[in-house]
């Protein structure tokens, strides 16, 4: 029997928990439209970069590229 980690079901809800965790994110951080910007820029650097590696700290990543992208 395979472990819960391994499981494909697994797997699909947490990059379906991921997706909806950047969607309020993107909609938090482009509330004023002078940083639509950079949200939809770090959205899709975060969505990117999930499908070419997993990655656990989603929201991190997201807030870590938009004030990257904001103050450059």
């Amino acid at each position: 029997m395979k472990s819960l980690l391994e499981n494909k079901l697994y797997d699909w809800l947490t990059t379906a928990c991921q997706i909806i965790v950047l969607g309020f994110l993107f909609l938090f951080t482009s509330v004023p439209l002078i940083t639509s910007g950079a949200s939809l820029t770090a959205l899709y650097h975060c969505i990117s970069r999930g499908h070419t590696q997993t990655s656990a700290h989603t929201c991190a990543l997201h807030l870590r590229q938009f004030f990257c992208f904001l103050c450059a």
